[in-house]
């Protein structure tokens, strides 16, 4: 199917439910620092999972939190402790950790991926 390119590449995925401690993270920094901030967790940040900048068009109850990123800390780690971090590291004003209660899938559409050749993390040229 890769070959076919019907795919664009195979992830593994490893149902860590049990292994860590896990939360959905909205993010509030200002427009200056977002790129930083984005490359800073999905390039720097172990814990880190989908990271995504959220687009808006209008002013709505939480559209400034535009970084929107999954999280996950091993046990006997806080997760409020590393988004303190994490916060000052990229200069956040302010977070909201929403704590997966059960297993969840975070659907959002990778608008920075339509340029995205097979397998590629970033967008190229096409073959």
């Amino acid at each position: 199917m890769l070959r076919a390119g019907t795919i664009r590449r195979v992830r593994q995925t490893l149902m860590a439910t049990n292994l860590a401690v896990g939360a959905l993270v909205a993010w509030k920094v200002p427009v200056e620092k977002l790129n930083a901030a984005f490359e800073y967790m999905w390039t720097q940040d172990p814990f880190s999972g989908h990271i995504v900048i959220r687009s808006t068009d209008r002013e709505t109850t939480g559209s400034v939190y535009r970084l929107w990123t999954t999280l996950k800390v091993p046990q006997g780690y806080s997760l409020a402790k590393h988004c303190e971090f994490l916060a000052k590291v990229v200069g956040a004003e302010k977070f909201l950790l929403l704590p997966a209660k059960r297993l969840f899938a975070l659907g959002v559409g990778h608008v920075r991926r339509k340029g995205c050749c097979r397998g590629a993390r970033r967008t190229c040229s096409p073959r």
